[in-house]
């Protein structure tokens, strides 16, 4: 794997980890009707 794709794969994880930090804080719910995720 080149440096390029290395850096790619870690702001893909950066980006996803802070959109699920945001998520978490904002204390969002599922929608109606959806199923839980399982514990």
């Amino acid at each position: 794997m080149c440096i390029g794709g290395l850096e790619e794969l870690l702001g893909l994880a950066g980006y996803y980890t802070a959109v699920s930090f945001a998520l978490n804080t904002a204390e969002v719910s599922l929608p109606e009707g959806a199923a839980a995720p399982s514990p």
